[in-house]
């Protein structure tokens, strides 16, 4: 029978060779679909940080987990996905082994992606910060910055790309500097010659001038190695407001967040209050009437935070044209919405969703804006609750007893001290929001603490603070309230020793309340001027490079900064200051056919990179290429380290703390760095796999 059937197909052309080569086509293509739908299951569950795993690990049960439900799913929807999990075989490749592979291959195609496009750059900076985990583990998160340029499409990008967390098991200087090193340069197979600068905050263990981190990857590098520290920006920001307001404030600015944070606790921690303050706010007829009331208040108050939150000066100090370079001031201020649109329109027409309290936040200080904010718009509400509480017949001794001392807390002082705080924290806000950006350089970052600094000097004047206090004033009338004056205290007698004619002259509320006021301005401006002298070396070694000074240097003075840059860095030759002379004639040329004459052109190191690419230049002026890029690649700041952290507190959970230390660095890889992901070919993993499997006899592709 068998010799007739191949007779019979032999006469119809279909050999066994014909028919076995049909049935390993028709296999291949069934194993390709179905692991690129597994592939693609676990690239979609990894970029969103979920789980994959549940409480049973079959096919058949409930509770089985986010992947096999998704599994599951898909099978109810494609035939070939679902003949091959209801086939005899079993071979499924749906087991958390398997899932553990792909996971693995995708993060490890993904990290070689990264680490491509970093030796692809050269240049690269090292940033790095810790925080331990909810298993107890100090995690380090490791990032690189470079400069990414795209041939095809001309165009250049700053890359700042998360490569894995290391667990730290001893966290002295040295320990640190011996595992990162093995890291970078063993495991990932950098070049240690291209390591150009190190971000991290301001601890000790991490910028110590001699025994912290930064100290001991120099003394690996070298004396013929270059790679400064450059402490966050935003960090500095932070540290400006926790010494104005906590280390070095009087007791009565200490008071004010203990206030803030005192009724966030009272109201949040009972249900029944929070739903009566709720209630209250949502009132929409008392915030009716009270702003047609304040009408005129209203109006000058939306010119004050109009003049705090106005940082579009940034962008002639700092030389960023309006066309090309906008995203360094413009799009941050829409994305971390500091745009006038989204923070100062809420002062300009009444809240339909009012603000609810918010808790102070204990690390970033700028961040308590939302916290001033809410507590301002809420105002009358939590008084009129706080009356209530303390005259209820249902509530017990210490409920009283705390509605009544935060009632005495609040008063007309503590209001006026909230406006103010909200004039700083605004600004404050502003600049660290705008600071958090990796596409801006330390030419604007240093324009930005100047700026800053200038406005914080406008607040720091006698107008500016009898201002504040006719707007209290008016604004407590508004609200119907009562004592809108400083409180009268007894003044202080001292006795008179023999001889004295003359008595002390205590000081008046009043002047109490200014001097503490200036005393916080002062504080901060006096930090604000120091902090900045921080980039004093960065900026004596590239500060030729601003615009303003470029064009206008001859080559003469072009020799002093350029004899620098051959000390600190050996990869440059004597040709970069014939580099620059050709870049200075050639650049400024153009600049000026385009803005109709301008003597001092708008840009900056971004926009010359981006001049030299697209104009083919690389090979002509490829010593003033390779200094833009090294500029570039400086840190700015470590906001890119720390938003991983917000990533490993999704990815490792109280449900899932046991995960091994190479499942978290891949799970939080896929997770953050989505657009690397999603850009794999999937076809090159499918046959990596293949090749793995092969053994098997399972997968014939």
């Amino acid at each position: 029978m068998r010799a007739t059937l191949a007779f019979l197909a032999y006469n119809n052309d279909q050999s066994i060779e014909t028919f076995l080569d049909k049935q390993i086509s028709e296999e291949a293509k069934k194993w390709h679909e179905v692991l690129t739908i597994l592939l693609d299951i676990v690239r979609s569950l990894s970029t969103l940080g979920m789980p994959f795993r549940g409480h049973r690990e079959n096919l058949d049960g409930l509770n089985c987990g986010l992947f096999l439900t998704v599994v599951k799913l898909i099978a109810r929807y494609n035939p070939t996905f679902n003949a091959h999990l209801n086939s005899q075989s079993r071979i499924k490749y749906v087991s958390k082994t398997i899932t553990d592979e792909l996971i693995s291959m995708i993060a490890l195609e993904t990290r070689k992606s990264i680490l491509d496009l970093c030796k692809e750059a050269k240049f690269f900076t090292l940033i790095a910060d810790s925080t331990t985990d909810i298993s107890h583990v100090d995690q380090m998160a490791i990032l690189v910055r470079y400069v990414h340029i795209d041939r095809e499409k001309n165009n250049v990008t700053i890359n700042e790309s998360f490569l894995s967390f290391i667990d730290i098991q001893q966290a002295d200087a040295a320990a640190l500097c011996s595992r990162i090193v093995n890291v970078l340069f063993g495991d990932y197979g950098l070049n240690r010659n291209y390591l150009c600068g190190q971000g991290y905050d301001g601890a000790s263990v991490m910028s110590g001038a001699r025994g912290g981190l930064q100290a001991k990857i120099k003394d690996y590098l070298g004396d013929h190695l270059y790679a400064p520290y450059i402490h966050c920006p935003a960090h500095q920001i932070n540290l400006v407001l926790v010494h104005a307001a906590e280390n070095r404030a009087s007791p009565t600015t200490k008071c004010f967040f203990a206030v803030i944070q005192s009724v966030y606790t009272y109201f949040a921690f009972s249900n029944r209050r929070w739903a009566l303050l709720l209630k209250k706010s949502e009132n929409h007829e008392h915030l009716t009437s009270l702003a047609q009331e304040s009408d005129s208040i209203v109006t000058k108050e939306n010119s004050q935070l109009d003049d705090i939150c106005n940082f579009d000066d940034l962008e002639d100090c700092s030389g960023i044209p309006q066309e090309e370079s906008s995203s360094a001031v413009e799009n941050e201020k829409e994305l971390y919405d500091v745009a006038p649109s989204s923070s100062r329109q809420e002062y300009k027409k009444p809240r339909h969703v009012p603000l609810r309290l918010k808790a102070l936040c204990e690390t970033r200080w700028f961040a308590r804006l939302k916290a001033v904010d809410a507590m301002k718009e809420n105002f009358l509400n939590i008084i009129e609750c706080l009356e209530d509480e303390a005259h209820a017949q249902r509530s017990n001794g210490e409920d009283v007893m705390k509605a009544r001392t935060l009632l005495l807390s609040m008063d007309w002082v503590f209001y006026l001290n909230l406006l103010w705080w909200q004039k700083v924290l605004t600004v404050m806000d502003a600049v660290a929001r705008i600071l958090q950006s990796k596409s801006i350089d330390l030419f604007l970052v240093a324009e930005i603490f100047k700026v800053t600094i200038q406005k914080l000097q406008n607040l720091r004047s006698d107008d500016a603070y009898f201002d504040l206090i006719k707007c209290a004033r008016e604004e407590w009338e508004a609200m119907g309230l009562e004592q809108n004056d400083f409180p009268v205290q007894r003044e202080r007698r001292v006795p008179r020793r023999d001889g004295e004619t003359l008595r002390d002259v205590a000081l008046s509320p009043l002047e109490k309340h200014k001097l503490g006021y200036f005393e916080v301005l002062d504080n901060m401006l006096g930090e604000m001027r120091e902090r900045c002298n921080g980039f004093q070396e960065v900026s004596e070694l590239f500060g030729f490079l601003q615009p303003q000074r470029l064009s206008g240097l001859s080559s003469v003075e072009l020799g002093k900064p350029v004899e620098l840059l051959l000390k600190k860095y050996s990869v440059f030759s004597p040709e970069l200051l014939g580099n620059l002379v050709l870049f200075q004639t050639y650049y400024f040329e153009v600049q000026k056919h385009v803005k109709t004459g301008s003597a001092c052109p708008t840009s900056t190191v971004l926009n010359y990179l981006q001049f030299i690419i697209s104009s083919s230049l690389e090979d002509v002026l490829p010593e003033m290429s390779m200094l833009c890029r090294i500029f570039l690649t400086l840190p700015i700041g470590i906001a890119s380290a720390e938003r991983s952290m917000s990533t490993l507190r999704r990815v490792k959970n109280y449900m899932r703390s046991t995960m091994t230390q190479k499942r978290l660095s891949d799970l939080a890889l896929l997770a953050i760095e989505q657009a690397t992901v999603y850009n794999l070919d999937l076809s090159k993993l499918i046959e990596a796999f293949a090749k793995a499997k092969a053994r098997r006899g399972s997968v014939f592709l």
